[in-house]
């Protein structure tokens, strides 16, 4: 069963994911995204995107940042797998989660910089936004570092926004400009943690 507790990872607001070998090829691991099926149930929750937009998005986002200063989950497949969810199957990354980090639950690698992983994560914004694609969720849980070099990564696109023909306007400069705050956010929280475990 895809939704094994064993393999389970973590959750958010529109799904849980799990774990698993892939099926191809046995030293290779897959992440498994559980997500409901009514589409229309996302935005009248305020969910975000529904599973097939999603996908989509993603398969955009995955095209982009060739230079690999910062990476992202490749999207794999989007099963439709009964009348009750779909499966979203993406790469699994051997990274850590940051807001762990944040709370004590795992440890920065050995080295970690905090301008040179703030940098390229702010230069992955100005990609995506140049592209015309707001994360519109970066939260240290949507952001996962290498556990052996502390490169980042951003992952969950669910709530992103394909700004299309709101690109002038002043709502997509107020999602633009929140993409940019979480991040001076968490570049905070980052710098405050290291200046502690200094002390």
């Amino acid at each position: 069963s895809v939704q094994n507790e064993r393999n389970f990872l973590g959750k958010g607001g529109k799904g849980r994911v799990y774990s698993f070998v892939s099926p191809d090829a046995p030293n290779t691991r897959i992440c498994i995204k559980v997500m409901q099926h009514m589409e229309e149930a996302y935005h009248i929750a305020d969910r975000g995107n529904d599973p097939i937009a999603e996908f989509r998005l993603q398969s955009k986002v995955s095209t982009l940042n060739q230079q690999g200063t910062t990476k992202y989950p490749r999207p794999l497949q989007l099963l439709d797998c009964t009348d009750s969810f779909y499966a979203l199957v993406m790469e699994e990354l051997p990274a850590m989660n940051l807001q762990n980090v944040l709370l004590g639950r795992d440890t920065l690698p050995e080295g970690f910089n905090v301008k040179e992983c703030m940098d390229r994560l702010y230069e992955y914004v100005d990609e995506l936004h140049e592209a015309g694609i707001i994360h519109n969720d970066l939260e240290a849980r949507n952001i996962m570092l290498d556990r052996e070099t502390g490169a980042p990564y951003i992952i969950d696109f669910g709530r992103s926004v394909k700004l299309d023909d709101m690109e002038e306007s002043l709502q997509a400069k107020r999602l633009r400009e929140g993409d940019y705050n979480n991040l001076d956010i968490i570049e905070r929280n980052l710098t405050g943690l290291l200046m502690k475990k200094a002390a």
